[in-house]
C-alpha cells in the first residue's frame, strides 16, 4: 500500500498540472466553437491528427528508452545521447518539410491552406525538442518542474488566443483593418497562438539544458534504438487508433454529406470526453518512471495488479461523473456541435480500455520484448481500419467511436493473454469486469431514466454517482488510498 500511495502521489502532483492545464485548454473549446463553425473547427481537428502522428515519428520511443537504459548506463550519458539523436532528426524534418512545403500541402489536401501546414511544422519542431527534457524531468521525479512548465504552455496559448481572437478584434479592429494593417478572425490565428506557446515552453527549457554536459555516444545510442524502435513503430500504430478516424471521414462518408462539418463536430465532442484521456496520460507520467524505476523489485507484480485495478476503478468513476453531469457539460460546446455527445460514452470506454492497454503494455517493456507492442497494436489498428472503411459511409463519426472502442477491448485482450504466458500477474479480472458491469448499469440508468427536468435529472443522476462512490469507497477504500497517512 506504501507503494501505491507513492505512486498515487506522484499521480496527484503531474495529475493536478495535467488537469489544470487541460482544464485550461478546454476553455477554448466553448471559446472556438461559439465563434468559428464546425467546417473551420475541422481544420484544427484534422492537421492535429497529422501533428500528433508525426510526433510519435520524431521522438521514436527515445522516451521510454532514456527511462530503460538510466538505471543501466550513466545517466548524463543516456540523456545526452537520447536528445542529440532527437535534436538532429527534428532539425533535419524540418528543413526538409519546410523546403517542400507546398508539395506536404498538395499532399495532405491542403495547397489552400499552406500557412496551417506551415505552423503545425514548426510546433511540431518545438514540441519534439522538449520531449526528451520533459523525460528527463519525469525520471528524476520532478513533478512540480514538470508541472509548472506544462501549465505555462497552456497558459501562454490560452493568452494569446484571448488577445489575437477576443482582445484585438473587440478594441481595435477597424474596416477590417488594426492599426493600418489588415486583420482577420479566421482559424489560422489558433494555430500561431499555439505555436508560441511551444516556442517559449522550448526558451523556459534552454537554461536545464544549457546546464547539461551533453555526451553522445554510438554504442549506447545503437542500443537505444534498437530498444526504442519497436515502441515507435507500437506508437506509429497506436496513433492511428488515436485520430486515422479523422482522415479516413474526409474519404469515406457519403458525398452528399459536408464531411469537415462532420470533422468538426467529432473533434469537439471527442474534446468533451477527454477528461478520460487526461487521466490516463496523469496516470502514465508517474507510471513510467516509478515502475521502471523498481524493475527488479520483487514486489512488482503485486503492484502492477493493484495500480491497474485503482486506476481501472478511477477511471470509472470519471466515466460516470462525466455522463452523470452531461445535461450540463453540453453547454460546454456550442450548439451546432451538440449532435455528437452521442459518442462521448463510447469514446470514454475507448479510452479507459486505452488506459488498461497501456498498465498491461509494461510486461513487455520491462523484459525488453517491445517487439510485441507491435504485433498487439497492429492488431487493433486492423481493426480500426477496417471498421471506420466498412461503417463509416452509414454511421460516420458515430462508427469511429465504435471502432475506437472495440479496437482497445481487443487489443487489452491479447495483452492480457500473452502477458500471462511472459510475464503471469495476478489481476484483479473478475472485480475488474463486476465494476465495469456496475458502473454500465448506472450509466444506463442516467441515460434512459429521464424526467425531462434538467433539476430533476441533475437530482437523480447525482444520487446515483454519489452512491457508486460510496460503494466503491466501501469495498475497495478508493478515495482513502489517497488520505490516509
Amino acid at each position: 500500500m506504501n507503494h501505491l500511495k507513492n505512486l498515487a502521489g506522484q499521480t496527484i502532483v503531474y495529475g493536478l498540472s495535467t488537469i489544470v492545464s487541460r482544464f485550461l485548454n478546454y476553455l477554448l473549446t466553448p471559446f472556438y466553437t461559439y465563434i468559428f463553425v464546425p467546417t473551420a473547427f475541422a481544420d484544427v481537428t484534422v492537421l492535429y491528427a497529422y501533428v500528433a502522428f508525426f510526433n510519435i515519428i520524431l521522438t521514436y520511443g527515445m522516451e521510454t528508452g532514456l527511462f530503460f537504459f538510466s538505471k543501466k548506463e550513466d545517466a548524463a550519458k543516456v540523456f545526452g545521447t537520447a536528445f542529440l539523436s532527437i535534436i538532429a532528426t527534428t532539425v533535419i524534418f524540418v528543413i526538409f518539410t519546410l523546403f517542400f512545403l507546398k508539395e506536404v500541402s498538395h499532399f495532405i489536401g491542403y495547397q489552400h491552406n499552406v500557412k496551417y501546414v506551415f505552423w503545425c511544422v514548426v510546433i511540431l519542431g518545438f514540441d519534439t525538442l522538449t520531449a526528451i527534457p520533459f523525460a528527463k524531468l519525469r525520471q528524476q521525479s520532478k513533478a512540480f518542474r514538470f508541472a509548472f512548465l506544462k501549465l505555462l504552455n497552456v497558459v501562454v496559448t490560452i493568452l494569446f488566443n484571448v488577445l489575437f481572437i477576443w482582445v484585438i478584434p473587440f478594441f481595435f479592429l477597424k474596416n477590417g483593418k488594426v492599426f493600418g494593417f489588415s486583420y482577420h478572425v479566421n482559424i489560422e490565428l489558433v494555430f500561431i497562438c499555439n505555436f508560441l506557446g511551444s516556442a517559449v515552453t522550448f526558451l523556459f527549457l534552454v537554461p536545464d539544458l544549457v546546464k547539461e554536459k551533453l555526451k553522445f555516444s554510438l554504442i549506447l545510442w545503437k542500443q537505444m534504438i534498437n530498444y526504442s524502435y519497436p515502441i515507435l513503430f507500437a506508437g506509429l500504430i497506436g496513433i492511428v487508433n488515436e485520430t486515422f478516424d479523422r482522415i479516413l471521414l474526409q474519404h469515406y462518408l457519403p458525398k452528399s454529406v459536408n464531411f469537415m462539418a462532420q470533422v468538426g463536430i467529432y473533434g469537439a465532442c471527442v474534446r468533451v470526453a477527454m477528461l478520460m484521456a487526461i487521466f490516463t496520460q496523469m496516470f502514465r507520467f508517474a507510471a513510467e518512471p516509478f515502475f521502471f524505476g523498481r524493475q527488479n523489485n520483487d514486489d512488482q507484480k503485486t503492484i502492477l495488479a493493484d495500480s491497474t485495478k485503482y486506476f481501472f476503478l478511477f477511471g470509472l468513476i470519471i466515466f460516470l461523473g462525466v455522463i452523470a453531469y452531461m445535461d450540463v457539460i453540453q453547454y460546454f460546446i456550442g450548439p451546432k456541435y451538440r449532435d455528437g455527445l452521442k459518442i462521448v460514452a463510447v469514446y470514454m470506454l475507448g479510452s479507459l480500455g486505452l488506459g488498461i492497454y497501456f498498465n498491461l503494455s509494461f510486461w513487455y517493456k520491462l523484459n525488453g520484448k517491445t517487439y510485441f507492442g507491435i504485433i498487439i497494436t497492429a492488431i487493433g489498428a486492423t481493426i480500426t481500419v477496417v471498421l471506420n472503411i466498412l461503417f463509416i459511409p452509414e454511421f460516420g463519426y458515430v462508427a469511429s467511436a465504435w471502432a475506437r472502442l472495440v479496437c482497445y477491448v481487443t487489443i487489452v485482450v491479447i495483452s492480457y493473454v500473452l502477458g500471462q504466458r511472459y510475464y503471469p500477474i495476478n489481476y484483479p479480472i473478475k472485480i475488474m469486469i463486476k465494476y465495469l458491469t456496475i458502473s454500465i448499469i448506472l450509466y444506463l440508468l442516467c441515460y434512459f431514466l429521464k424526467f425531462h427536468n434538467i433539476i430533476f435529472d441533475l437530482l437523480k443522476n447525482t444520487l446515483i454517482f454519489v452512491s457508486f462512490l460510496y460503494y466503491l469507497e466501501k469495498k475497495e477504500n478508493v478515495i482513502t488510498l489517497f488520505i490516509r497517512k
